[in-house]
């Protein structure tokens, strides 16, 4: 499947692989990919932050970073890996507030993931 007919298809379920740096996520992450259905996770959320921010951040910009995550073989499921530190800018991206602590911000994008996707499943990798 291409990626415009991915991108066309809603995004029902969403996995998010939390982490902190030299977790080991990386390989947490190849094998969430390898098992399949889930999406495939990855950074995706660095080509909006820092240096690449958008102009106007919203939470189109958290959406479209979460879609670079579909699955080939099932588009309905994404899955991105959001390090703890990047939390609190995703989180101001979806409400537009001022930027949380890194558990407040954490707990903010899991509610907003709870309410926008049909499921969520959380992958915790942290040392």
């Amino acid at each position: 499947m291409d990626q415009d007919a991915m991108t066309a298809t809603p995004i029902k379920e969403l996995t998010i692989v939390l982490a902190s740096q030299r977790s080991g996520s990386t390989v947490l992450c190849q094998d969430v990919t390898a098992v399949g259905g889930l999406g495939v996770p990855n950074e995706y959320f660095l080509k909006i932050i820092g240096k690449n921010k958008p102009q106007d951040p919203s939470e189109q910009h958290v959406l479209e970073a979460i879609a670079q995550g579909q699955d080939p073989a099932r588009p309905e499921a994404a899955a991105i890996k959001m390090m703890i530190s990047q939390a609190p800018t995703v989180a101001s991206y979806i409400d537009g507030g001022d930027p949380r602590p890194p558990t407040q911000a954490t707990q903010r994008v899991i509610d907003w993931a709870r309410a926008r996707f049909e499921r969520v499943a959380i992958i915790v990798e942290c040392h």
